[in-house]
């Protein structure tokens, strides 16, 4: 039995403590607050039908580390990064799938 999966990969890629894009494809990257990136997607990415995913890059994560993102527009996504409550600047992976109904 095989699975029929569409294309989902919207972007991809890493992107440095200091906002600039590491690798990846179809976004660029901008740090616009201690602990506060701007993706800005080269196709837009319906809030309702998309997935953001954001892991730390590097070192092990912090224990009380947590990401968050903000679906600011169909083009621009705000991933915003917190250790113990308080914005701190981190290396992250991400990938921005999209998840369109019925499908």
């Amino acid at each position: 039995m095989s699975i029929n999966i569409p294309n989902v990969f919207n972007s991809y890629g890493s992107v440095a403590s200091a906002g600039t894009k590491v690798s990846g494809a179809g976004f660029a990257s901008a740090k616009t607050g201690t602990g506060v990136y701007t993706l800005t997607l080269d196709q837009g990415a319906d809030a309702a039908e998309c997935a953001c995913l954001v892991s730390r890059r590097g070192a092990a994560a912090a224990a009380d580390g947590t990401f968050g993102v903000d679906h600011t527009s169909d083009t621009v996504k705000t991933v915003r990064y917190t250790e113990g409550g308080v914005a701190a600047d981190v290396a992250f992976d991400f990938a921005v799938l999209n998840c369109p109904a019925g499908a």
